[in-house]
């Protein structure tokens, strides 16, 4: 993948949980007050769309003619464990040297940020961007290593679909020192 070897996943389960508490890549009182935003949001049945639709549609127009391959995410409450199956789809999706910008991409949890590891190790380079309308943007330039990426998404995909039978989630797939 890139010039530095990946270090073998070590896999780290734990009990499922739908709410991110905590988290080591913000501080505390941030993310618990973010939390309480979309929590009283919630209780009062309002839906909010962030970013709008028509601001979604408009980058992904610009990055379409750009020859980039936007992907949304959306912050919530609730931690998204199909991620790795997402990102999965979305390589296979794509060609070796080309594109891809993930909009609202959450490096809240170690599993997050590994997959983002993995990521952009398959890639050239990496560029993060904040638009006003959109949010953050990460730019993840010239696939390079698709065939192997992909092996390592399925591979942690399986093992979340085994966890899963035993009533645990992956909340790791790599040490944080090891990504340092």
């Amino acid at each position: 993948m890139s010039d530095r070897p990946i270090p073998p996943l070590r896999i780290v389960l734990g009990k499922p949980f739908e709410v991110i508490q905590s988290s080591r890549f913000c501080i505390a009182n941030i993310l618990k007050s973010f939390n309480s935003a979309f929590d009283i949001i919630q209780k009062l049945g309002i839906d909010i769309e962030c970013p709008e639709e028509a601001e979604k549609q408009k980058f992904e127009a610009e990055m379409v003619k750009k020859r980039i391959r936007p992907r949304n995410f959306q912050y919530s409450l609730k931690m998204d464990f199909s991620i790795v199956e997402n990102m999965c789809r979305m390589i296979e999706s794509i060609e070796e040297g080309e594109t891809i910008a993930l909009v609202e991409y959450c490096l809240l949890t170690q599993l997050n940020v590994g997959i983002f590891w993995l990521l952009a190790h398959a890639f050239e380079s990496v560029e993060m961007d904040f638009n006003d309308e959109i949010g953050s943007v990460i730019y993840l330039k010239n696939l390079r290593h698709k065939e192997k990426l992909t092996e390592l998404l399925k591979n942690i995909h399986e093992r979340m679909m085994i966890a899963a039978q035993i009533n645990k989630v992956v909340v790791s797939i790599f040490r944080i020192a090891d990504l340092c």
